[in-house]
């Protein structure tokens, strides 16, 4: 944020100096549907509805002289304390010993608990104005009136309006009276000054400034600009009046048509107005009597305020019935002629959704935070009260998120067993007054208590009643509590693999049930990683090759909506370099989300079993490791999930070690382009070579060899490799003579003898 003024050099000093000019810094604006806006954490909160809750949708009459202008004063909890306006203070749906209020100022340091409402209003009898101060304490939550004062202050029945400077070193602010005459003395318009202790006592006036001009007449509302050195309001002919707090001296500025907003803004020592009009924004420097027409703001129906952050806030709009009207927009005010607006929140909608005007709901004077503690928390993201706790399911965290607003350097917390009338159960947990340093985080597992506290939590059902308690810097207490069910609930995965068999059909890798299991299926893995052969060998394309269920039971878990799938299983395939550990992909190259995983389920479409894949099975090379993972999104117990290694030892390339990676009984050899196929050594002895060059990977090729008779002697479907292939069958306990011979490829099929020695 750039400077905003001569004295503002650093960040240091510029915090100083916006924390003593409360009155143009702004913490909330009010928002459609009982909501508002918080401009120092940009952050909507929705109060109570009407009539739980004042009001704070008022629908002004005309844009200069509202009859209705709401003040709310907020918690620094964001909830809203009363609220009000000329005519009415409102706390609960209700007014409050019928005060009304045009500025309310705290009183007091951070720790302050009392507020000073000052009013300017019509007193019916005598005919004319007058302006009062009455103190509320909101230290029990509730706005109690402790006093009062009227000022003696008398000014025109139907032009006058009374504004709240920044507060002053010694905790004193200024109070001005503004109106069209005194009748009393029948004075021309004034300006009065009163001084409003930090107490909540008022002096009688501190001068009373009379302007030489009897037209100079108050027609709008006044505004104090930041630094409380100017007041400004229009008069009746469109001049916007400007009054020196500390020369008492009138000047004159620009005449303008009705306006809706008004803000001063001390830049580097010259106070700078900004003025929004019914379709524009304009500005002008103290003294100056014209303006300039800021870039890229027009459309603005809306009062205008100084936000804590140094920035301007308006409502950017245009002036509708009924439907999105207006958002809520900032502009930065160093910036010459003003950057393009910026979104802070959409659709302003006031009244109902009918507006003819939009109004800064939040006052000029009018927005304060009371600095007290707030004390909240989650467990596990949710809440829970006796009737309807919140469930905890062992399998999951206890993760106490701490809401506590401001950050406290520690909580306390006490957790207590109770029954269903909230009494504690003889015998049942009751662990108190423990004290949480801050994590920095604001996360804290509740299985992690001292000693054997956190365990007896984790693994024991009942109800719980959780209060987290603090104190905040003015001694003041705040509490929370929620309700927790802790349900004891198990959620592991167990699957088993299966894998391709030998030629005797016998399957190499068993392996072993583990403690773990999925929804209403349970898997079995086998020792991971398989990385070394025969573990699991064959061609993955005659045998199957996938997982089944496994053999444990136990509850059924609800399945969540996983994510980016329609079911709540997901079963991928990730490739792996052979070391088991490095991965040989950045995706996995199978991924399948199953509605079940009753039967088998398999990588290939080679068999009948449901669920398989059938797409991409050719992916699964030789001599590749894969990882298998079987995962599921319970409700209860989040995503679990397992995995298992498997690799396929049939021959192929390695992809990565440079050998051949393959048993003894695969051997590869160059075949020339030019030759289909080579049969060698033919006649043989013992075994014989079929080797041929292929410009397809994964396809099948068939061998087969019968006698003379038609009898098969040996049959075997494999996957080409692209490029040479070489598969040598072992003849070494058939008897001597001649076979006939088939082999099927991608290139084409070739009969022929083979004789054996």
């Amino acid at each position: 944020m750039k400077n905003l003024s001569n004295r503002v050099l650093t960040i240091a000093s510029l915090c100083v100096f916006l924390s003593q000019t409360t009155q143009a810094q702004d913490t909330y604006w009010s928002m459609a549907n009982q909501q508002v806006y918080n401009t120092k954490t940009g952050t909507l909160t929705t109060l109570p509805a009407w009539p739980a809750s004042p009001r704070l949708d008022y629908y002004y009459p005309t844009a200069s002289n509202p009859l209705w202008d709401p003040k709310g004063v907020f918690s620094s909890a964001g909830n809203l304390l009363f609220t009000g306006s000329q005519n009415y203070l409102m706390f609960d749906g209700g007014p409050i010993s019928t005060l009304a209020s045009r500025g309310v100022a705290p009183l007091g340091g951070s720790c302050t608990s009392k507020y000073a409402v000052i009013n300017a209003y019509q007193t019916s009898g005598s005919h004319t104005s007058t302006c009062d101060v009455s103190i509320l304490d909101v230290s029990s939550g509730v706005p109690t009136p402790v006093s009062g004062s009227t000022l003696n202050a008398y000014g025109d029945f139907n032009h006058f309006d009374a504004v709240v400077a920044p507060k002053q070193t010694n905790g004193d602010r200024y109070v001005y009276f503004i109106s069209a005459l005194n009748p009393l003395s029948n004075s021309n318009p004034f300006v009065e000054q009163y001084t409003l202790h930090a107490d909540g006592t008022t002096s009688s006036a501190n001068y009373s400034a009379q302007d030489n001009d009897p037209t100079h007449v108050i027609n709008s509302r006044a505004k104090v600009s930041n630094d409380g050195a100017y007041v400004a309001y229009q008069i009746a002919d469109g001049t916007i009046m400007t009054f020196n707090t500390a020369t008492q001296q009138f000047v004159p500025g620009p005449k303008l048509t009705t306006f809706y907003g008004l803000e001063g803004v001390n830049l580097n020592g010259t106070v700078r107005w900004f003025v929004s009009l019914n379709s524009r924004m304009v500005y002008f420097d103290q003294g100056s009597t014209s303006t300039i027409t800021a870039a890229n703001a027009g459309g603005i129906i809306s009062d205008i305020a100084l936000g804590p952050d140094g920035l301007l806030y308006a409502a950017r709009g245009w002036q509708v019935t009924g439907g999105p009207a207006a958002d809520l927009m900032t502009l930065d005010p160093t910036i010459t002629g003003l950057q393009t607006p910026k979104l802070k929140a959409s659709n302003c909608v006031y009244f109902n959704g009918v507006s003819y005007h939009f109004g800064n709901q939040i006052t000029g004077e009018n927005t304060n935070e009371v600095s007290s503690i707030y004390t909240d928390f989650t467990v596990n993201g949710g809440r829970g009260t006796l009737l309807h706790p919140k469930n905890l399911y062992t399998c999951t965290g206890f993760d106490l998120f701490d809401l506590t607003r401001p950050v406290q350097s520690s909580i306390n917390i006490s957790i207590v067993q109770v029954d269903a009338t909230d009494n504690p159960v003889a015998g049942g947990f009751n662990f108190g007054g423990y004290s949480i340093p801050n994590s920095g985080l604001g996360v804290y597992n509740l299985k992690n208590l001292p000693g054997t506290n956190g365990t007896w939590l984790a693994t024991h059902p009942g109800i719980y009643r959780i209060t987290m308690y603090t104190t905040d810097g003015c001694g003041r207490l705040a509490s929370h509590v929620e309700y927790v069910q802790v349900i004891v609930a198990n959620a592991t995965v167990d699957f088993k693999m299966i894998g391709p068999s030998d030629n005797n059909g016998t399957q190499v890798c068993p392996g072993g049930v583990q403690d773990r299991y999925i929804y209403s299926y349970y898997f079995t893995p086998f020792a991971q990683p398989v990385t070394t052969p025969p573990c699991v060998q064959g061609w993955l394309g005659v045998s199957t090759l996938g997982i089944t269920q496994g053999t444990i039971t136990g509850t059924t878990l609800t399945p969540a909506n996983y994510p980016g799938a329609t079911t709540p299983y997901e079963v991928r395939v990730e490739e792996l370099k052979s070391d088991g550990s490095t991965p040989n992909k950045t995706t996995p190259i199978l991924k399948k989300n199953p509605g079940s995983i009753g039967l088998a389920f398999t990588f290939n479409p080679k068999t009948s079993p449901s669920y398989y894949f059938t797409t991409n099975y050719e992916t699964i090379k030789n001599n590749y490791v894969y990882k298998t993972v079987v995962s599921m999104n319970s409700v209860e117990c989040g995503i679990i999930k397992d995995s298992s290694y498997f690799k396929i030892i049939d021959g192929g390339l390695s992809s990565d070690d440079g050998g051949s990676g393959f048993p003894e009984q695969w051997r590869m050899v160059e075949v020339p382009a030019s030759e289909f196929v080579n049969v060698y050594p033919n006649p043989t002895t013992n075994s014989v070579h079929f080797a041929w060059n292929s410009n397809a990977e994964g396809k099948d090729a068939t061998i087969s060899i019968v006698d003379v008779l038609g009898r098969m002697i040996y049959n075997q479907t494999l996957a080409e490799t692209k490029g040479s292939n070489d598969r040598l069958v072992d003849l070494s306990t058939v008897a001597s003579g001649t076979y006939h011979y088939t082999l099927k490829t991608s290139n084409g099929e070739k009969t022929g003898t083979v004789v054996k020695q």
